[in-house]
């Protein structure tokens, strides 16, 4: 605490800071660890010290990723509850048929997490890839 004359001194807020940083593939969100074999997109992307990702990508996954000085800010932009819309775009291999983007659009259960409905587009699909939005 900061004080002057003897009285405290109220710290001025300070407006969450939003940046937008591109996660390639083959490095982690998480924070790398001292001797962690696989990069961080925290160690390329050198920001303040408490910068939180909105969300994940696994390590397989590149795109772009929203980070922010604001944990409450990350947490709503998270939550199913707050309707946040989100578009991805995704190659699948293997076949997509109609029975699976039906059941993507109604909600599926994968490793016992359920999802909810998804809005799905199949922007592209060729023999045994596909892609979708």
């Amino acid at each position: 605490r900061l004080k002057l004359d003897g009285r405290a001194l109220k710290a001025a807020p300070t407006a969450p800071r939003v940046w937008l940083a591109y996660k390639h593939k083959g490095e982690q969100v998480a924070k790398a660890e001292r001797g962690e074999k696989i990069p961080s997109v925290f160690s390329r992307v050198r920001l303040q010290p408490h910068v939180c990702a909105v969300g994940r990508l696994d390590v397989q996954s590149e795109g772009l990723l929203v980070l922010t000085s604001c944990g409450e800010l990350a947490r709503a932009m998270e939550l199913p509850s707050n309707e946040l819309r989100r578009t991805y775009e995704v190659i699948v291999h293997g076949r997509v048929t109609a029975s699976k983007v039906a059941a993507m659009r109604r909600g599926v259960r994968v490793a016992g997490v359920k999802y909810a409905p998804m809005r799905v587009l199949v922007s592209d699909a060729r023999d045994n890839r596909a892609t979708l939005e």
